[in-house]
């Protein structure tokens, strides 16, 4: 059941940065975001216009003021996947338009989505290559995540690239990048210039070698909030594909040039997924690098955006402060007949660069330091009969500032109905969030609270290729 996290007004994940560069009949690689490995069985997707309407009995998430209110919501919900001839367009995630009936709460958009295309073939001389990235997140990452402290991030990024080819199996790609991040409140936009080159190796017609060099500057619009500052990374990668599996590495080191503060790193990606049977398979991740909010919400088109995932995973933190993230992640999913499983696990550690005199005054999240979250999730599907199933989700995330020794722990779990009509469909559903909280967090967040939602949701799928299991 994705659309009911939302009206429990839960955040997007915070995924952190990471260089991808794609194969020789990949994508456009050299910090683009391309295109990764899909994972095995990866179906045509689906495009849904969902609306609901919900009772939540705590809207502000609090703990000593609770507010009951019904919430309207309606918006979209898709996971979608076009590959043409010259073409290529993929979109995942969730975003609704959420009411809050008694005006508990302000209105506003909510939810995470990353929708990319690239035109032009991989094989001729040039491409184009755009991304539009909408997250959320939080000024105060210990506050409670309602709409009030929540806040939007847009990304949007594009850029050409030429490709050079060297021969039947070699390949030389020089991109440009420019892109924009705006936040709904906080004075951290920016407008990013990107320049780099790929040269790719083709070893079969699956597996390919590929070394890449990159530099972006990041040039804020308040000049008083953050300095400029530089990312060069230098990288070599192996990509390789079966019919069941798919592996990506990437190795390499990255400086960050921080208003003439030098700090470098290793910087790492491993992305693999493999069909364990003709019923499950898994999916391990891995990335380690420079980053900062705005660019980490467009990084990963692997990071997982539907709303079923964004119950389960913490908001990410409004900065213009760049930090070093580390971030490792493990899938496993099961679908046999009329029963689906999905069980997740995540930790990702974010170590905030010190600001230069004079601007850390202006930023308070980064005087937190360093935060690290470690998030789990399950989803249980059972198909009762051929348009009726039942659905039981949980998670837990666990995040804690280490320099103010403070710490939250927050659990949902809930049990939805779906009925499905042809290409709609109705789902009844009970959702419980939870939180307590630990150490210096007083004045600093929402501690200890418990929110219960009760709803009715309705989805009409536009494309008519959603799975028939599951609602």
């Amino acid at each position: 059941m994705r659309l009911a996290a939302a009206l429990a007004v839960l955040a997007a994940a915070g995924t952190a940065q990471a260089q991808s560069f794609p194969g020789f009949g990949g994508g456009m690689g050299g910090g683009l975001g391309g295109f990764g490995a899909m994972a095995p069985g990866s179906g045509p997707g689906y495009v849904d216009l969902d609306a609901a309407l919900a009772y939540i009995d705590n809207a502000d998430l609090s703990a000593t003021h609770r507010r009951q209110d019904e919430i309207g919501m309606a918006g979209i919900d898709t996971n979608y996947d076009h590959r043409g001839g010259l073409l290529d367009v993929r979109a995942r995630g969730t975003v609704d338009w959420i009411h809050y009936w008694h005006h508990t709460l302000p209105s506003a958009p909510y939810g995470a989505l990353n929708a990319d295309a690239t035109w032009g073939r991989s094989t001729g001389p040039a491409q184009w290559f755009a991304q539009e990235t909408f997250n959320e997140s939080l000024a105060n990452p210990l506050a409670a995540p309602n709409l009030s402290n929540l806040e939007y991030v847009n990304h949007f990024a594009t850029g050409p690239a030429v490709n050079l080819h060297l021969g039947a199996t070699d390949r030389l790609s020089l991109h440009a990048l420019y892109s924009n991040t705006t936040y709904q409140r906080s004075a951290y936009g920016s407008n990013s210039y990107d320049g780099g080159a790929v040269l790719a190796h083709a070893i079969s017609r699956v597996s390919s070698l590929s070394l890449a060099a990159d530099e972006a500057r990041t040039v804020f619009t308040n000049q008083a909030v953050a300095p400029t500052y530089t990312t060069r990374n230098a990288s070599l990668s192996y990509d390789g594909h079966t019919p069941r599996a798919g592996l990506t590495l990437t190795a390499g080191y990255t400086e960050l040039d921080y208003s003439g503060a030098y700090r470098g790193a290793p910087m790492y990606q491993v992305q693999f997924n493999y069909q364990l049977s003709a019923f499950s398979s898994i999916d391990l991740s891995g990335r380690s690098g420079y980053s900062t909010s705005g660019q980490a919400a467009g990084a990963s088109f692997n990071a997982p955006l539907s709303a079923s995932v964004l119950a389960g995973l913490s908001p990410a933190t409004s900065s213009a402060a760049p930090f070093k993230s580390d971030l490792a992640s493990l899938g496993w999913y099961f679908h046999r007949a009329r029963t689906s499983l999905a069980l997740s696990a995540s930790y990702d550690r974010q170590r905030y660069a010190s600001a230069p005199l004079g601007y850390a005054s202006m930023q308070p999240s980064m005087n937190f330091g360093q935060i690290t979250d470690k998030n789990y999730s399950a989803t249980l599907t059972r198909q009762l009969r051929p348009t009726l199933s039942v659905s039981l989700d949980g998670y837990r995330s666990i995040r804690r500032i280490d320099t103010l020794d403070a710490s939250t722990t927050e659990s949902m779990y809930g049990i939805s109905v779906a009925k499905r009509f042809f290409k709609a469909s109705l789902t009844f559903y009970v959702r419980r969030l939870q939180q307590s909280a630990a150490g210096a967090y007083t004045g600093l967040g929402a501690g200890a609270f418990q929110a219960n939602t009760v709803g009715i949701q309705f989805t009409y799928d536009l494309i008519g290729q959603r799975a028939p299991t599951g609602p």
